[in-house]
């Protein structure tokens, strides 16, 4: 299985790589679902790309365009994909249907991943995939392990899994949280994570994080989604640093490869968390009645635990006493406490230790310890866990380099042909399908060589020199028949203006290209009037429904997923036929599926043909039904012409 390390920024990348990973994925400045990230200009992605196909294993770059785009920012788009597409990356994970469906069309090198943002969860909605472009799948995070077995079954496509890190309240894309209570969108990549944040209920003072996710870690089930058939296993992480990319991709690293052995996975589990480390759940891969998901007590980093709060000893500085249990520390290290009524544990470093009342540098585990504590310490009641919050140890033991600036580019070939005459050095050179001319006029002319065999290796040693450019010499044809000496400083101006003419015509071959690729799409104008649609999923709402009540209402969406047979069928009789329309859910799972089926067949046999979906499974689900009227619901996020004509 490959393992997939996240890379918020080039230092990540490069530590993910030095720490073993076989890919990294990442996000360029724009349509990135992480736009709080560093993420990446184009010269630090060719860097990056050339360095990890060049290395001795070679290894992959992953690119994030995993936002929904608007009409307005598709010339922007294009830019971004053919940015992609001539650097090579080994693939690009997408949401947007219309990003997918330029990239299929325009950009076919590019392969295609499907975002977990497109909240794919079923084997439905995964067959709907290939036929689109996609090469890969990385499927909601709330799955079961018999449930991403049956998607690792559909033919022509790969899967891959969350096994580590930050965990959505919602299923990822159909949250709408931030967008509602802050305007902005964790689908435009500005999520405001409102769902870590402290909720009060009315008349108290306590908070309680309701909403805040444990982090996911699988390090137990790595064996079983191997025999799954999972072909890559995900690290989350693109906001955190190159420090915890580089500890978390050793660990899953070691436990891919068989060489931890117990002490040293404890040992490894505890350096990762005090790096970054919320408790940790499976969420719902081993049982659908998980228990124990969120942490409401505490918010963000809480750290590797310690031991325990046996005392606080008065004086100059206050001392905090508690026995290590598994792990020593020293001065410097971050210290952590979990403090009732606070949001955020109570933290300092440990600039102040003693042993048995001596001043001391570090401390072993087993070993009675008293921490000097600030002046402004909080109540630490007896038993109050305590934790490592950062290590000093931990940041010394990883450690890594990123290559010399310059020597890794992603650069095109070029062919040059230069040809000698008398008065004037001429040069052609062409990178793909374009090429440019240059010519130097000498002022004197050219004299006979007296080394006829070192006039062609000056002129390849000459335009070999192509420096900071993103070109690289392929092939070099010399024309000399009168066997003519240049001198190198004569061959490197034809060098300059041969390469600044080709970057000219490059530029101006790809922005013609890129404007020809946005055909313009018309509409017929509509006159028609506002219309006003009622969507439930309780028919109940609809009981107290009178005959003119409907005269209001231009169609009656009804979904038939969640109420019990006998009222969705009360409710279809009451609702006018020319105003019903029936809605599948934005998600169904395994267990529901063979309901949802049934209750599908029934109605199409009682001739109904207006339906809504909110998802791909959608599709799926209807396609044995011919010539049916099919809305499109808001989970698929059509926001442009591309988006709207995939569908």
């Amino acid at each position: 299985m490959e393992l997939l390390a996240p890379a918020g920024n080039p230092d990540a990348a490069f530590a993910a790589f030095a720490y073993g990973a076989d890919a990294i994925y990442c996000g360029m400045r724009q349509f990135s679902a992480r736009a709080v990230a560093d993420n990446f200009d184009r010269d630090e992605l060719s860097e990056l790309v050339d360095f990890a196909h060049c290395a001795e294993r070679p290894r992959k770059v992953y690119v994030t365009v995993n936002t929904v785009v608007l009409e307005r920012e598709l010339p922007e788009l294009l830019r971004t994909l053919d940015t992609l597409a001539e650097l090579a990356v080994d693939a690009v994970i997408v949401q947007d249907l219309g990003t997918a469906q330029l990239i299929r069309t325009h950009f076919p090198s590019l392969e295609l991943h499907a975002s977990t943002q497109m909240a794919i969860h079923n084997v439905a909605g995964a067959r709907q995939l290939a036929p689109l472009g996609f090469r890969r799948l990385i499927p909601a995070r709330e799955l079961g392990l018999d449930e991403i077995q049956d998607i690792c079954a559909v033919p022509n496509l790969d899967v891959e899994v969350f096994v580590h890190g930050a965990l959505c309240y919602a299923y990822s894309g159909l949250c709408l949280l931030s967008s509602h209570l802050r305007g902005t969108s964790g689908n435009r990549g500005q999520c405001s994570y409102l769902c870590r944040n402290g909720l009060f209920r009315t008349g108290e003072s306590a908070h309680c994080a309701a909403m805040s996710m444990c982090d996911l870690a699988l390090p137990d089930q790595l064996d079983d989604l191997r025999r799954a058939g999972v072909a890559s296993l995900k690290i989350e992480g693109r906001k955190k640093s190159p420090l915890y990319v580089s500890v978390v991709t050793d660990y899953y690293r070691r436990l891919l490869d068989g060489t931890l052995s117990p002490r040293d996975r404890l040992e490894a589990e505890f350096n990762l968390k005090t790096v970054f480390s919320r408790p940790w759940t499976t969420l719902f891969l081993d049982s659908p009645q998980q228990q124990g998901l969120t942490d409401t007590a505490t918010v963000g980093h809480r750290g590797a635990p310690l031991g325990q709060v046996e005392g606080v000893t008065a004086g100059e500085p206050d001392r905090l006493r508690f026995t290590l249990d598994e792990h020593g520390i020293e001065r410097h290290d971050g210290i952590q406490i979990d403090v009732v009524e606070r949001e955020r544990p109570f933290g300092f470093s440990a600039e102040m230790l003693w042993v048995n009342g001596r001043p001391t540098f570090e401390a072993q585990r087993g070993e009675t310890i008293e921490v000097g504590l600030p002046d402004s310490h909080p109540a630490l009641p007896r038993g109050t866990p305590v934790y490592c919050g950062s290590s000093q140890a931990v940041k010394r033991t990883y450690r890594w380099s990123r290559p010399r600036p310059g020597q890794h580019r992603v650069r095109q070939p070029i062919a040059v042909t230069v040809e000698f005459t008398r008065d004037a050095l001429h040069a052609e050179a062409t990178c793909g399908s374009v090429t440019s001319q240059s010519v130097l006029v000498l002022d004197e002319s050219l004299s006979p060589a007296r080394t006829p065999e070192s006039v062609a290796n000056a002129v390849e040693k000459s335009f070999r020199k192509l420096g900071d450019t993103e070109l690289s010499l392929a092939s070099l044809e010399v024309r000399n028949p009168d066997v003519l000496f240049a001198p190198a400083s004569f061959l490197n101006e034809l060098r300059r203006k041969t390469v600044l003419a080709l970057a000219e015509q490059l530029a101006t071959s790809r922005g013609t290209r890129l404007r020809s690729l946005l055909s313009p799409v018309s509409f017929p104008a509509s006159e028609e009037a506002e219309h006003w649609s009622l969507m439930t999923d309780q028919p109940s709402v609809l009981a107290d429904f009178q005959a003119d009540t409907w005269e209001g209402l231009d169609q009656v969406i009804l979904d038939i997923s969640r109420a019990d047979w006998p009222e969705i069928e009360a409710a279809i009789a009451r609702i006018p036929a020319d105003r019903l329309r029936l809605a599948l859910p934005a998600v169904a799972r395994q267990r529901d599926e063979a309901e949802l089926k049934r209750r599908i067949t029934i109605l199409r046999e009682q001739g109904h043909e207006r339906w809504q979906v909110s998802n791909l499974s959608g599709l799926t689900h209807l396609a044995p039904h011919a010539d049916l009227d099919i809305l499109a619901d808001w989970p698929l996020y059509v926001l442009n012409t591309p988006a709207m004509q995939s569908l």
